[in-house]
């Protein structure tokens, strides 16, 4: 058996016992263990090894869709070829030819995205849902509309190349959809930065976001020098910004929001939180944006 219908079959045969693991809702009595009189229940495994359950889901899922993909494409190529008298292979390289691409070129994914809207094919699969993790205790500052039920959280590094690669990004939605959601920001790295410092100083003078935002629009990682520079040019109270920036309580808020969320399961940077699961793919804009409009009609 080829490994992909091995995964396929294996994936149906124990989706039922992972179902179970990424929502505290749903009332499991089996039994894992029993110790003398005492009974440990598949939940409790399940919570333990949570993260694990819905990686390997993850997994199952994209592995499925890909499959569910290809099935659906070929159906419809077959359909359009039967449709315009012609076959598989002329379709394909007709397309090949007005699009300057190769036969094997992104699979010819394009075709298949474009005879799916034609023929209104969709893809019913929904992906795993993502544990839920509460960070409500961490360093959070937050604009956007503050009374939403859509919360949107970036937990990025300031010595994350990633992280300020995709903050414009991220910025972009807060332009998008700030009237909707509610859009929550905390740093998260392993050590205590100059930037981090940094924004908490200028958090002293209500300059939170100004510094905050010019320190991830930085193509580089900020020294103190440099910090330093970016407050007096922010016409902030140096004196001020000095001590704040300097001060035991500062560097200790950092250390323990960074010691907080590692206990909450945050391992990386950038984290999007979605309503409080993490998104998969949060260098992926164009996914992003699909979760949050998804997550607006849910809680119209």
């Amino acid at each position: 058996m080829k490994p992909l219908k091995i995964l396929l079959y294996l994936s149906y045969a124990f989706l039922p016992f992972f179902a179970c693991s990424c929502s505290s809702e749903i009332s499991d009595k089996r039994i894992a263990a029993t110790i003398g009189n005492e009974v440990v229940s598949t939940n409790t495994i399940d919570r333990i090894i949570e993260e694990d359950i819905y990686r390997h889901l993850c997994e199952i899922y994209d592995t499925r869709f890909e499959a569910t993909h290809e099935f659906v494409g070929m159906k419809l190529l077959q359909k359009a070829a039967d449709e315009n008298n012609t076959t598989v292979n002329e379709l394909i390289n007709s397309y090949c030819v007005d699009n300057g691409i190769s036969p094997n070129e992104n699979d010819l994914r394009g075709l298949i995205d474009s005879l799916m809207e034609v023929y209104n094919a969709t893809i019913m699969l929904k992906e795993p849902l993502a544990p839920m993790i509460n960070i409500d205790s961490a360093l959070l500052h937050s604009r956007g509309n503050a009374n939403s039920d859509v919360v949107f959280v970036e937990l990025l590094g300031y010595d994350c190349g990633m992280c300020r690669y995709m903050y414009k990004e991220y910025k972009q939605l807060l332009e998008q959809f700030g009237n909707d959601v509610k859009f929550v920001h905390s740093n998260f790295s392993e050590a205590v930065t100059p930037a981090a410092r940094a924004v908490i100083a200028a958090s002293m003078q209500d300059k939170y976001w100004e510094m905050n935002d010019t320190l991830m629009s930085r193509v580089n990682v900020v020294d103190s020098l440099t910090v330093m520079n970016i407050a007096a040019q922010m016409n902030l109270d140096m004196d001020q910004f000095i001590f704040d920036y300097s001060s035991k309580e500062t560097i200790n808020a950092i250390e323990d929001n960074n010691v907080y969320l590692s206990s909450q399961g945050i391992t990386q940077t950038p984290t999007i939180l979605l309503n409080g699961r993490k998104l998969r793919k949060p260098d992926d804009i164009g996914y992003v944006i699909d979760k949050i409009k998804a997550a607006i009609n849910e809680n119209s």
